[in-house]
């Protein structure tokens, strides 16, 4: 089957989505220079430091140091589509340290002790949070859904090592995927069903 919004007509569909973080306090005050210059809103152009060499690459979508979170969810929000009509869909983070997929994923950290924000409300909530609560949306508001389950699982994947986050935060036990009769899983990955976005 052909995810919705797919011109292929295969069942997957992977599509690269570059997004550039703004200056961190720290690069504006060290006075660094930006390496990558957007092209369009499909290519982006890296120079190295001294401005000798460059090149250009072309992606599915290129977001720049401006764009919302709200913008980079409505990119990926066929993701979340897919899941509502019974497709698996990933959404994966990828880049070094402090480039910001934490930010993307989830949105600021949370101050200890204060309630996670986890409905759109909020403009800085990531994308797993909309995610959620667009899922939990469309489900509750179609009325030709008599009944559903969602089931959730959190994987970490650090140092070429996959963790259990809802049941190893401290990531002491590594996980592995094995493959069994055509179907790839992670074996130990704790699953639960979930009731609300709360």
């Amino acid at each position: 089957r052909t995810l919705p919004g797919s011109s292929s007509s295969g069942a997957e569909n992977i599509k690269v989505l570059v997004r550039i973080r703004p200056f961190s306090e720290k690069e504006i005050a060290d006075k660094n220079d930006f390496v990558v210059d957007i092209i369009s809103d499909q290519s982006l152009c890296v120079t190295n430091h001294d401005g000798k060499k460059s090149f250009q690459c072309s992606f599915d979508s290129v977001l720049g140091p401006s764009a919302s979170q709200q913008d980079v969810y409505n990119v990926v929000k066929e993701c979340t589509d897919s899941v509502i009509n019974g497709f698996n869909s990933t959404i994966f983070a990828y880049g070094q340290t402090g480039s910001g997929k934490t930010y993307s994923m989830y949105g600021p950290p949370v101050e200890p002790g204060a309630k996670a924000v986890l409905r759109d409300s909020n403009e800085t909530v990531g994308l797993i949070p909309r995610a959620i609560g667009e899922i939990f949306q469309q489900l509750s508001n179609n009325t030709n859904i008599l009944s559903y389950s969602i089931y959730c699982s959190f994987v970490q994947i650090y140092n070429e090592n996959l963790f259990d986050m809802l049941r190893d935060s401290s990531m002491a036990a590594p996980l592995a995927i094995r493959e069994e009769k055509k179907e790839i899983y992670v074996q130990g990955l704790s699953e639960y069903n979930v009731k609300s976005v709360a």
